[in-house]
């Protein structure tokens, strides 16, 4: 195997735990925060009796499904909510590339990314915000 076929596999190994952190902290764990508020405001609502329909062993995939549900609400939201905030022309509440921009220009920031650079050079990608 070349070095570049196991460069983009471990590059694909990374992707793939990226997405599954992404689906797990910026989705299930924002959705199970609302469902369990809404039930601590709420309360629980009466349902029928499905047991024999639903097994106990079920119940914490349902639970998960359901987080993963809620959880794109909230960043649905979230996402528009942010999108509000830019049009509004107050200071606070800056576009996130004109504050990574900011950041970016910043003597601290550059010299982090040299160090960054030098202890792990393979680090850079095409994400980079100074760019």
């Amino acid at each position: 195997m070349s070095e570049n076929e196991n460069s983009a596999k471990s590059a694909d190994v990374v992707d793939t735990i990226e997405r599954f952190f992404f689906n797990l902290i910026g989705t299930v764990i924002p959705g199970g925060l609302l469902l369990s508020g809404w039930l601590l405001l709420f309360s629980t609502p009466r349902l029928p009796r499905v047991d024999a329909l639903i097994s106990s062993a079920m119940t914490p995939w349902l639970l998960l499904a359901f987080a993963y549900v809620a959880g794109h609400f909230v960043t649905g939201l979230g996402t528009l909510m942010t999108s509000a905030m830019g049009k509004i022309p107050i200071r606070f509440f800056q576009v996130e590339k004109k504050v990574m921009r900011k950041i970016a220009a910043t003597d601290t920031f550059k010299a982090f990314v040299v160090q960054a650079l030098q202890q792990f050079p393979g680090a850079g990608s095409s994400t980079d915000v100074r760019s």
